[in-house]
């Protein structure tokens, strides 16, 4: 097996901008290059010895030494393409499958054909070393920014997702911002709810963890997520290891409310129009109008009507009618979640400063500043 030069990793090597590198440090260069990253030398025996990446490595080996060699070998970063604009599966769905109209179920269809777009492509492995969490060695442990990166790829999702959602399509960009600003939060724990469940359904129910996204869990227990508020690297930082404790034990504390929701749950994930009515719900529930606005009240009027077609889909499916009253009562809990977790991030303002989620919410393009986000996560 050949030997790349910049990472001295036994590995496959090819023509990657102009020298014979490794499918890695191709991607790695690629990045730097692109972003524009200027990286600081470690100045470490360890962190910057030629075999680092190998040996120590590529999270803890010296970013600038690995660059300037992959320079020193002669890869070009004029050969370097811009990136192309994202496809998404959502923009290369027709607009008349996105939109397929059924007669009974028009919202719900709507939206599943949305979700099924989303999740669908979400892969669960059983690969342990594809699993990312906080009682991981360091290779897959989930710090801080790992985390953000990961929220901010599914508010993107969930941002995207609105443009092709039936009735919020058809609004105007400053009317899909407002209504994606007050519903995010509670999406969100829509779809960390349906990771969580899709995971115990494919055997890896543990209740000392919880999962939020595909393959990357928190551990409920406090002393684990110490590491993980320890690893929020911020110099202006006031927090010490008892107050990364006590914001440790409060997040404990959310996430095994999380997790009895999640166990309520059950009976409103079992299919994708299910998630797609409880989204729709959770879209209304989120969105006060406020009075006077026309152009914001018809739309909600109209999302509305998801009500008859839960009730219809409810009876077509003979489902008990005491699930109308349990699915109200899970949408409660759902935002008593998000009340109790905005007392949480509040601490985290007192000693990290503004959140991520607290920035979306107060932009006025929540695009830019989850581009922006995104790009201070992949500085750091």
């Amino acid at each position: 097996m050949p030997v790349c030069k910049a990472c001295y990793n036994r590995c496959a090597v090819g023509k990657n901008f102009g020298a014979e590198t490794c499918a890695s440090c191709a991607a790695f260069f690629r990045r730097t290059v692109r972003l524009k990253i200027v990286y600081p030398c470690k100045n470490d025996f360890y962190s910057c010895r030629k075999d680092a990446v190998r040996f120590v490595s590529a999270v803890h080996a010296c970013r600038k030494c690995r660059f300037d060699r992959c320079i020193e070998l002669g890869m070009n970063p004029g050969l370097v393409q811009n990136p192309r604009p994202n496809q998404s599966k959502l923009s290369l769905m027709p607009k008349e499958v996105v939109h397929s109209f059924s007669t009974q179920f028009p919202l719900i269809s709507s939206m599943t054909n949305v979700l099924r777009a989303t999740l669908l492509d979400r892969c669960i492995t059983s690969d342990a070393r594809l699993t990312i969490g906080t009682s991981e060695p360091a290779s897959n442990f989930l710090s801080y920014n790992v985390y953000r990166r990961l929220t901010l790829c599914e508010v993107k999702k969930y941002r995207e997702m609105l443009d092709y959602s039936p009735v919020v399509c058809e609004l105007n960009k400053d009317v899909k911002d407002a209504i994606f600003r007050n519903s995010f939060a509670l999406a969100l724990i829509v779809v960390q709810v349906h990771f969580n469940l899709k995971h115990r359904s494919l055997g890896f129910e543990n209740k000392k963890k919880i999962y939020i996204f595909p393959n990357v869990y928190f551990d409920l227990d406090p002393e684990k997520l110490l590491f993980f508020f320890a690893s929020h690297k911020n110099p202006q930082s006031l927090a010490g290891m008892n107050d990364c404790l006590a914001i440790a034990r409060q997040l404990s504390r959310n996430l095994q409310f999380l997790q009895e929701i999640g166990l309520q749950s059950n009976a409103f994930y079992g299919t994708y129009e299910d998630i797609a009515a409880l989204t729709l719900v959770a879209i209304i529930q989120s969105n006060d109008v406020p009075k006077g606005n026309m152009e914001w009240q018809r739309p909600m009027r109209r999302l509305k009507a998801v009500w008859n077609e839960v009730d219809l889909y409810y009876r077509m499916t003979q489902r008990d009618p005491s699930q109308w009253g349990n699915l109200l009562f899970l949408l409660s809990n759902m935002q008593t979640f998000i009340q109790n977790h905005e007392k949480f991030r509040k601490l985290l303002n007192v000693y990290y400063g503004k959140t991520m989620m607290d920035k979306i919410e107060s932009g006025q393009r929540p695009e830019e500043t989850i581009a922006q986000l995104m790009l201070e996560c992949t500085a750091n």
